[in-house]
């Protein structure tokens, strides 16, 4: 091998040499630890702080987000139920206001007429109710 080459090979094994003795002195005394052991002597308080409460948040986060889904998911149920009864009891005072009038055509009594629209205080006179519809008698 000529020398140029041989220096150069020599070389190339002492820098190979040098960066595998500064890496075993890195992990000498903590091991795999060494990234984190090294860093927390660098930072600051604070820092340490910010990455302890995120450390400890980030697990609790998709926790968090599925208590918002589900409270938001139970609101918008109640909406649907309170609705829900609204209509029911529009539905219910019509039928009972409905159920009111029958009675009364039935009776041949005047029907109650609702304070808003003008209507005849009684049905003529010629109007009755058969079973199957309305019908005009004289």
């Amino acid at each position: 091998m000529p020398q140029p080459l041989m220096m150069a090979a020599l070389q190339g094994r002492t820098a190979a040499a040098g960066w595998w003795r500064s890496t075993r002195e890195f992990f000498a005394y903590h091991g795999v630890w060494a990234f984190g052991v090294r860093a927390m002597r660098v930072w600051s308080l604070r820092a340490k702080m910010v990455l302890l409460v995120a450390v400890l948040a980030l697990p609790l986060l998709p926790l968090m987000a599925d208590a918002i889904l589900d409270r938001t998911a139970t609101v918008k149920t109640s909406a649907r139920r309170i609705a829900g009864l609204a209509t029911a009891d529009a539905a219910y005072a019509l039928a009972r206001l409905l159920d009111q009038q029958r009675q009364a055509i039935e009776a041949g009594r005047c029907l109650p007429t609702p304070q808003h629209r003008p209507m005849p205080s009684c049905w003529p006179p010629g109007w009755r109710l058969s079973r199957t519809a309305w019908t005009w008698t004289r």
